[in-house]
């Protein structure tokens, strides 16, 4: 997914503050823009690998 596309999205539902879900968020392209936006967010993904990847893309402690 297009950041720029996330992007507008985003902004279109919903305001500073609100909550924005992903619950197949793969390398976390909309969390990251959900926080740069100034919005809270949820991401998950069922593939270790995808969870491993958004998390450091996300500049969240990686375990493991």
């Amino acid at each position: 997914k297009p950041e720029a596309l996330l992007e507008r999205i985003v902004r279109a539902s919903s305001n500073p503050g609100d909550v924005v879900a992903d619950f197949f968020c793969g390398s976390g392209t909309t969390p990251a823009v959900a926080e740069r936006l100034g919005r809270r967010w949820i991401g998950c993904d069922i593939e270790a690998e995808a969870v491993r990847i958004a998390r450091a893309r996300l500049g969240l402690k990686v375990e493991g």
